[in-house]
């Protein structure tokens, strides 16, 4: 394969007279690559839209030599939801009743018809995908979806390549593989550019860029060392007088949040959860951990009363046995949910930058161009658990919203659409929204998946503080153990869909 040279001189990007990347000049030598670190915001998808040939610059140029290689964008999150026929909806990967329009792992593979077969199968085992090939795409975990986003990438045979955050949401053995596999490419001459953090970098990578505030803060050389411990004051984040004005916790009068005898789940001939007995007392905090496709997030769903599998299980929750005539929404008004899954049905999984620009990606749904959801709508539409914000709430509601808004210190972006804000700021948004009733549960499920460094000490301060301040049990869902914040003193291991640990940290 012919080596990739790139050269950028003065290249600057600005949309809908926004300023995103102001007079980048470097040029990386033949056959080498890159990572682009910087803070949330800082350019880092801008600037791999350019690279990838999704988007030009509006002054500068860039050089990619030879001019007819292949590039390929690959966006943070896979958006598969829009390959089923028909209106598509957040549980929906748990019901078979509903889930058989979506194609299979092997059927998306099997569209790279340029792909060999020697090709296909070496892809497949790299990423550990074999065993999920007849599984519906709509029914993969936030992991296996990432996994299989990556080898239909792979499959396509790139001469450059940009990955934006590859590895979030995957698990220590699969960023392992990612790393050789990124490795390999590099090897072969691809010319790969990784949007990540300084503690993910491959070790055939030889370059960096950091950005800031869309300008080049550093190029040259990488140096392998960790990135500066960032240190919130958690007590700068408690608004005192918004603490104050928060309504009473409600639906808060039980001594189990949630009981598992025996539980088990299938789907077809898949299991993916096995005898699991797991009880959660009212207020604890336990770290819910396990490897992708493990089945943490189907075990969360019997939880959230989105899988209909619960009434198959002798599953207890908020001291009432499921099914005894409940319903979904009397389970939902007790749970605040942050996730991945759910955080793409806000379409969080398109920057500022790509809501502005068409994207050549065919998972991308069009953007809705006659109303964008505010920040406020957002929060407000945890009152009744919605994926937007179309209900309609009170005076005392929106008073409510306000209150969580300044608790969270994001009332100055309430008026803002959602997909103007960056990732960080989304998730907090989000967990606003998670809060805003005032559960007295509270599942994070990888709430700090996809932001930098600094971000994730303040979701982690946030949490601490909401412990702290508030008696709620809390499920925290991730893959990094130092990612976890302090208040967690609980764990649940799951592997291959059993428990092999429950005990006090």
């Amino acid at each position: 394969m012919r080596a990739i040279s790139v050269k950028a001189e003065n290249l600057t990007v600005r949309i809908a007279d926004k300023s995103l990347l102001a007079a980048l000049s470097f040029s990386l030598p033949t056959g080498e690559s890159c990572i682009i670190t910087g803070a949330s915001g800082s350019g880092k998808t801008t600037l791999g839209l350019v690279l990838s040939g999704q988007i030009a610059a509006t002054e500068g140029s860039l050089r990619v030599e030879p001019e007819d290689a292949t590039r390929l964008f690959v966006g943070q999150q896979h958006d598969f939801r829009y390959l089923s026929s028909g209106r598509t909806y957040f549980s929906q990967r748990y019901d078979n009743n509903y889930g058989n329009t979506s194609p299979t792992v092997a059927q998306i593979l099997a569209e790279e018809k340029e792909a060999t077969k020697e090709a296909l199968e070496e892809i497949i085992a790299l990423l550990g995908i074999a065993a999920i090939q007849k599984s519906r795409l709509i029914e993969l975990s936030n992991g296996e979806g990432k996994r299989v986003q990556l080898a239909v990438a792979l499959l396509k045979n790139p001469n450059l390549i940009v990955f934006d955050s590859p590895f979030v949401g995957l698990d220590t053995k699969s960023r392992s593989i990612l790393k050789d596999i990124i490795n390999k490419l590099i090897e072969k001459r691809i010319t790969v550019f990784i949007l990540t953090t300084k503690k993910e970098i491959p070790n055939k990578v030889n370059y960096l860029i950091e950005l800031e505030n869309g300008r080049i803060k550093n190029f040259g050389r990488v140096n392998y060392t960790d990135e500066p411990k960032v240190i919130i004051k958690e007590e700068s984040l408690i608004d005192t007088s918004a603490l104050q004005n928060i309504a009473p916790e409600k639906n808060n009068d039980f001594a189990i949040a949630a009981s598992f005898k025996n539980a088990s789940v299938w789907f077809g001939e898949k299991r993916v959860l096995q005898g699991i007995n797991w009880t959660i007392k009212k207020g604890e905090k336990w770290a819910l951990l396990g490897a992708n496709g493990a089945g943490k997030s189907t075990l969360l769903s019997l939880i959230t009363g989105d899988n209909p599998q619960v009434y198959k299980n002798e599953v207890y929750l908020f001291d009432r046995k499921r099914g005894s005539g409940e319903s979904i929404w009397e389970i939902k008004k007790k749970i605040g949910y942050v996730s991945p899954e759910l955080h793409l049905y806000f379409k969080r999984n398109q920057s500022f930058t790509e809501e502005l620009v068409e994207s050549s990606s065919t998972y991308t749904s069009p953007i809705d161009t006659l109303h964008f959801t505010s920040v406020a709508e957002t929060v407000a539409s945890g009152f009744y658990d919605q994926i937007g914000g179309s209900q309609k709430v009170s005076s005392y509601e929106q008073l409510q919203v306000e209150n969580w808004m300044k608790l969270l210190n994001i009332f100055d972006l309430r008026k803002k659409p959602l997909y103007t804000l960056s990732l960080g700021e989304q998730r907090i948004v989000l967990l606003a929204r998670a809060l805003v009733k005032n559960p007295p549960m509270l599942i994070l499920d990888e709430p700090t998946q996809g932001l930098d460094l600094a971000q994730i000490e303040l979701f982690k301060a946030l949490v601490n503080m909401i412990a702290a301040n508030f008696n709620k049990t809390i499920l925290y869902v991730s893959h990094y153990e130092e990612e976890l914040p302090t208040c967690i003193n609980k764990r649940l291991v799951l592997e291959k869909g059993e428990v092999v640990q429950s005990d006090p940290s």
